[in-house]
C-alpha cells in the first residue's frame, strides 16, 4: 500500500513538472543557451555563473530531444517569422563564446546524436593569444597574479566593470585586464581555434556572431560597434555554415543601445538577447533566449512562461 502511494505521488509530481507546463510552450520557439560544459569545474578556466556539468547537460539534452525534439536555430526562426509554429513546441540549442570545454565531450556527443546547434563565436580569440576582460579577470585572480597585490587593484572588482555606465571607467579597467593577460608568457587556451571550427560538421552545426571581441556594446560608440561586428562578419563569412545572427555579448538591456539596433538593421542581422523569455511572435528587433547554465531539465521547463 505504501509503495502504491509513493508511486501515485511520484506520478503526480512528474505530471506537475512536465505535461501541465507544456501549455506554456505551445506555439513558441524556445532558444536555450549554454556556455562552458565539462565534467568538473576548474576555477582557473570556468565561471560559476556560466558552467554546467556535462552529465547534467547530457541528461537535459537527451530528455529535451526525446520529448520535444531539437531543431536548427535558423529553421526555428523561419517558422517564427512565417507564423507557422501554431500548436508546435520548438526548441533550438545555442552556445556562446565557443568555449574550448565544448571540444572534449559536448561536440562529439551532439555529433553522435545528430543534434543541431548554433555556436556564437568571438573571432578575436580564436588564436588564443588574447581573451576578454571577464576571462582575464577570472584567470588572473585565480592564479593570484601580482596585479592583485595592491589594494586598489583588488577593489577593481568584476562587478564594477560589469555594471558601470561610464565608458571611460569600463575601458580603463577592461584594457588593463586584457593587456595583463596578453602579456603572460604561458597562456591557457580558452576558445575553440580556427582549425577545429573548420573540422566541425557544417551540416549539423552553424556559426553566428558574438562580436569580434566580447565587450559591452553599450560602452562603445557607433563607429566602434560597427567596426567590431564587421570584423566578426568578415571572419565568419568564410564558413559555409555561417548564419547572420548576432548574439549580443552578455545580452541584457544594459549591454546594448540604439546604435546596436541600428547596426543590426543596416547589416540585416537577427539579434539574440538574454531575457530568459520564449518567442511566440516574430519581433523585428530580435529574439529572446533562455540561460540554461547549471540548470536541470525540469528547472527550465517548469519555469518557461510567456
Amino acid at each position: 500500500m505504501l509503495r502504491l502511494i509513493k508511486n501515485v505521488y511520484s506520478g503526480f509530481t512528474n505530471i506537475l513538472n512536465y505535461p501541465l507546463n507544456k501549455r506554456y510552450l505551445l506555439g513558441a520557439l524556445n532558444i536555450i543557451n549554454f556556455h562552458q560544459v565539462a565534467d568538473t569545474f576548474d576555477h582557473t578556466y570556468h565561471h560559476r555563473g556560466t558552467f554546467t556539468k556535462f552529465a547534467k547537460f547530457k541528461d537535459f539534452v537527451i530528455k529535451l530531444n526525446s520529448r520535444y525534439g531539437i531543431i536548427p536555430l535558423q529553421e526555428g526562426i523561419k517558422y517564427l517569422q512565417n507564423q507557422k509554429i501554431q500548436n508546435d513546441v520548438l526548441f533550438a540549442l545555442t552556445f556562446d563564446d565557443g568555449d574550448i570545454s565544448l571540444q572534449e565531450k559536448v561536440i562529439p556527443f551532439l555529433t553522435t546524436e545528430k543534434i543541431p546547434a548554433t555556436f556564437f563565436i568571438n573571432t578575436a580569440y580564436v588564436n588564443n593569444q588574447s581573451t576578454n576582460w571577464v576571462r582575464a579577470f577570472n584567470y588572473l585572480f585565480s592564479i593570484k597574479h601580482d596585479i592583485f597585490n595592491e589594494k586598489k587593484n583588488v577593489e577593481m572588482s568584476f562587478l564594477e566593470v560589469r555594471n558601470t555606465n561610464n565608458p571611460p571607467i569600463y575601458n580603463k579597467y577592461r584594457i588593463f585586464l586584457e593587456n595583463t593577460f596578453r602579456n603572460l608568457e604561458c597562456k591557457p587556451e580558452f576558445t575553440l581555434n580556427l582549425e577545429y571550427l573548420k573540422r566541425m560538421d557544417s551540416t549539423l552545426f552553424h556559426f553566428g556572431l558574438h562580436g569580434h571581441e566580447h565587450q559591452r556594446y553599450s560602452m562603445m560608440s557607433y563607429e566602434a560597434q560597427k567596426k567590431d561586428i564587421e570584423k566578426n562578419i568578415e571572419m565568419l563569412n568564410e564558413f559555409t555554415n555561417y548564419v547572420p545572427y548576432w548574439a549580443i555579448p552578455f545580452g541584457t538591456n544594459k549591454d546594448w543601445n540604439r546604435n546596436t539596433i541600428r547596426i543590426a538593421l543596416e547589416k540585416e542581422l537577427v539579434l539574440l538577447f538574454h531575457t530568459n523569455s520564449v518567442n511566440y511572435i516574430w519581433n523585428s528587433l530580435g529574439v529572446d533566449r533562455i540561460a540554461c547554465d547549471g540548470k536541470s531539465f525540469y528547472e527550465i521547463i517548469t519555469n518557461l512562461r510567456k
